[in-house]
């Protein structure tokens, strides 16, 4: 395979990760040996975005990592030294963290933990997703996202007859008894409605899906 000889610009994804570890090192830049950094390195290598005809041999190895840190500390603003040679991405998602902290690191985790469990790997890019300035959450969480939705989509289209033979059941059910006598003191259930299961959440699953 013919690699590329200059490794792909960061992504919002992989920024995501390293503000959230500068953020842990209280905005201070880590070195290429501090154990988080190799860690990082080693995840961020997991990350379905670059092909690997893109990437060199030392694509986001401990150095690289390291180097991002400062990037992205040097903006800070309680920096006094001369910025590094970062860009405006690095800025915006550091904004991003000093703005919204607690949730830019919630986010930081469902990437960290998709990538651990290999849960991101099989989802397909999506065709508008090149723009890392118009998704806070980067490209994974909105894959997993659009992912699901597709998903439910496909199972209210496969539970649709069923649903509809609820509904008609319902309605002979409920035109029958309109036409009996209600037996003295016993309740009247020919209004009742029958609630379709599949327009209830599965077990577990919420009623409205959180992006994050």
């Amino acid at each position: 395979m013919i690699r590329s000889s200059r490794n792909p610009d960061w992504t919002r994804d992989e920024i995501i990760l390293a503000c959230d570890l500068a953020m842990t090192n209280g905005w201070k830049r880590l070195e290429y040996n501090d154990p988080r950094v190799i860690e990082l390195s080693a995840l961020l290598q997991t990350m379905p975005i670059h092909p690997e005809k893109l990437r060199t041999e030392l694509f986001r190895n401990p150095n690289g990592v390291a180097r991002k840190t400062a990037d992205i500390t040097s903006r800070h603003p309680d920096y006094q030294g001369k910025p590094t040679n970062g860009n405006a991405l690095d800025v915006e998602v550091m904004n991003d963290f000093l703005a919204r902290p607690a949730e830019m690191a919630e986010v930081a985790r469902r990437i960290r933990d998709g990538l651990i469990t290999g849960e991101f790997q099989d989802l397909a890019p999506e065709a508008e997703e090149e723009d890392d300035y118009s998704a806070p959450e980067g490209r994974l969480l909105i894959r997993r996202h659009k992912s699901r939705e597709r998903d439910k989509g496909l199972r209210k289209g496969r539970s649709m007859p069923l649903c509809a033979r609820a509904a008609g059941s319902s309605a002979r059910h409920a035109a029958s008894t309109s036409r009996r006598p209600t037996a003295r003191g016993a309740p009247d259930t020919s209004s009742a409605t029958t609630s379709c299961p599949c327009t209830r959440p599965a077990r577990g699953e919420p009623s409205s899906m959180i992006l994050l």
